[in-house]
């Protein structure tokens, strides 16, 4: 599962695809005339929503893929 979000403070991204043990990778593909920072997950919620911290003014295009980690 994939998607892009632009990042902001703090984003809350809906998705059923998260689970609790979800592997969230993120890559900036437009700084969209802003300053690309680093944007790290700071929560999931399980079949719900995962939540990515960003910095002021980062105004990037950010996509994101979820894969499972093996059993």
């Amino acid at each position: 599962i994939d998607g892009v979000l632009v990042a902001t403070l703090l984003l809350a991204v809906a998705t059923t695809a998260v689970t609790a043990n979800s592997r969230i990778l993120m890559t900036v593909q437009d700084p969209n005339g802003g300053t690309p920072a680093f944007h790290y997950v700071t929560s999931r919620i399980a079949g719900t929503s995962f939540t990515v911290q960003g910095v002021a003014l980062d105004t990037s295009i950010v996509a994101w893929l979820i894969v499972e980690p093996a059993a």
